[in-house]
């Protein structure tokens, strides 16, 4: 198996790209609570608190509804964008950090580089994900295909997330990725080593 249809990192690229303010917006826990919340104050003198609670909810349901075409495609373009540019927003652990062990704690934030040489991993940290470290190189993986994956155990993974298991020199690597990067093909060889659906 080879890289060469992937592309390559340099140091001028090695985060991923940013969510969008629709992006953060829905996947934000408090978002929708602060908008219910803001809008019925403003209404409450208006039309009374029921009728700015249900003012509010309306407002927020259609929101929802309207915003979520757009969040769709901001997302899949910055999934789009990052693969391009051989990053790969992730969460990693090497599985030895738990003695074997298969509970959800011990991930790392961070993004998978793809390098001429294999794979390698960045650290992320904080909202704006900033560099925590340099670049640790993994090499060349052996896809190990899917893992089981429960993110309750994990505070701050996405439970649609995918976990797949990789061999670096005879060390386990677990990774946990949007399912969005597997649509790629190249990435689905790379990542899982299952041919394209």
């Amino acid at each position: 198996m080879t890289c060469n249809k992937l592309p390559s990192v340099t140091t001028a690229n090695q985060l991923p790209l940013r969510r969008n303010l629709w992006e953060r917006l829905a996947t934000s826990p408090g978002a929708l609570p602060g908008v219910v919340i803001f809008v019925s104050l403003i209404l409450d003198d208006v039309i009374g608190f029921w009728g700015a609670i249900a003012a509010a909810i309306g407002i927020s349901v259609l929101a929802i509804v309207f915003l979520r075409p757009a969040v769709r495609r901001s997302r899949r373009l910055r999934l789009k964008g990052n693969i391009a540019r051989g990053v790969l927003e992730t969460f990693v652990r090497f599985t030895d950090e738990n003695n074997g062990r298969t509970e959800n704690y011990g991930w790392k934030e961070g993004a998978l580089l793809i390098t001429p040489t294999g794979l390698a991993f960045q650290q992320l940290q904080g909202p704006g994900g900033k560099a925590v470290g340099s670049a640790t190189r993994l090499g060349r993986p052996k896809p190990l295909g899917h893992r089981p994956f429960n993110a309750g155990q994990a505070p701050g993974l996405n439970p649609d997330f995918t976990a797949v298991g990789l061999l670096f020199d005879q060390r386990e690597l677990e990774v946990v990725i949007e399912p969005g990067y597997l649509q790629d093909s190249h990435i689905r060889i790379l990542l899982t080593g299952e041919p394209p659906t």
